[in-house]
């Protein structure tokens, strides 16, 4: 079993079901792939959406990382790949 690809469509899948409950869609009019903007994610909405990861996810969660990851598709890829880093080398307090 690959467990990375499982827990990257959990992310995808989070993301997804957030972003159309953040913007009040239906989530089969929300798109993987079409960049943020495309969908009609402005500033107010990213910083929601921002939100409702970083406490969905318990993790610091940076709105700029919705620029520098424009899709659902990158941001789930990006996410998977911190968030993995992290586990592996915790910070120390």
């Amino acid at each position: 079993m690959n467990w990375g690809r499982s827990l990257m469509e959990k992310h995808e899948q989070f993301l997804h079901e957030t972003l159309a409950s953040v913007m009040e869609l239906d989530p089969d009019l929300v798109s993987c792939d079409t960049s943020f903007s495309e969908q009609g994610v402005d500033s107010l909405v990213g910083l929601r959406f921002a939100r409702k990861i970083k406490d969905g996810l318990a993790v610091e969660f940076d709105p700029e990382w919705l620029y520098d990851y424009p899709t659902i598709v990158q941001l789930a890829n990006f996410l998977d790949t911190y968030l993995h880093s992290s586990i592996q080398a915790p910070e120390a307090r």
